[in-house]
């Protein structure tokens, strides 16, 4: 069976596909004649879902390797990184990063062989600001992950940021520093409020509980912010 064949590098005929850009169609005819092939690796143990995250491959082909074969989003390569590493390595659009998400959350705390988590790629290679809010609100979700060692991981030199991430960055580690000119509990609550990171702002109100009264809300709206925090918090 052709579709069973391997290359030199272990690359099946889907890998291949992925890696030139074939349309939806090849993609699909490829998955129904062997729906295995999602699973295979080739020689730096990349999955087909790996090489389409590396080569920026529409949405409806990833989406058409992930129903495949779903759990493909838990594998990693010779280095240690998911398919999600590698979309935010390469820049991914706000739709394929969330589509990886929804099927495996727990992808955003993986670490390669250097540490290295989704969340630090998307920082180191200028993705944009929407695909960082979505990886930092998924991964504050996990309690681990809400304390100051955690947070601290976040600092890294390496880090290539825009100026409006920047500012999310810093607004989060104002939370757990003393600087005198870091922002106020309700500015940063504000903030985070502001541009949807609702998990930040939990995360004020944990630290700082006597901020929700001086916000300034009446009863209605306050339930109207506790619910949307609590809907947004659960996804």
């Amino acid at each position: 069976d052709g579709a069973k064949e391997k290359d030199d590098t272990d690359s099946t005929p889907l890998h291949i596909a992925c890696q030139f850009g074939a349309p939806l169609g090849v993609v699909a005819a490829l998955l129904h004649v062997w729906p295995d092939a999602a699973k295979e690796k080739d020689i730096d143990s990349h999955t087909p879902l790996h090489i389409a995250c590396r080569k920026e491959a529409p949405l409806e082909v990833l989406r058409s390797v992930l129903q495949a074969w779903p759990d493909v989003v838990k594998e990693k390569d010779i280095n240690g990184s998911t398919p999600l590493h590698l979309a935010c390595q390469n820049e991914a659009p706000l739709t394929v990063v969330n589509s990886l998400l929804q099927v495996y959350p727990d992808t955003v705390n993986e670490q390669n062989n250097t540490g290295a988590t989704p969340l630090h790629f998307a920082c180191h290679y200028w993705v944009p600001l929407e695909v960082i809010i979505l990886l930092l609100n998924t991964w504050l979700s996990y309690t681990e992950n809400r304390n100051e060692s955690a947070i601290t991981t976040l600092q890294r030199d390496d880090f290539n940021l825009s100026r409006d991430a920047e500012m999310l960055f810093s607004h989060l580690f104002a939370l757990y520093n003393n600087n005198a000119d870091n922002p106020s509990p309700n500015e940063i609550i504000d903030y985070f409020i502001r541009i949807e990171v609702w998990n930040g702002a939990t995360l004020v109100l944990e630290r700082h509980p006597t901020v929700f009264k001086t916000m300034g809300l009446d009863t209605k709206v306050m339930a109207d912010f506790l619910s949307t925090v609590g809907r947004c918090c659960s996804l």
